[in-house]
């Protein structure tokens, strides 16, 4: 997992990246105001290394 902080008209955002870089992204928006580690690891691991 890497994580990095990007930051683009005035917005600060969080990421983490999993997987193969050379695979499809895949952007997870969790909402009402929760923050990215609502996402579990486990979860995001599987994704990435499915290729998706």
């Amino acid at each position: 997992m890497t994580e990095r902080m990007i930051e683009t008209s005035g917005i600060e955002l969080c990421t983490e990246s999993f997987g193969d870089p050379g695979d499809p992204p895949v952007l997870l928006i969790m909402g009402l105001g929760a923050s990215m580690i609502w996402w579990e690891a486990d979860f995001c691991r599987m994704l990435a290394e499915g290729g998706r």
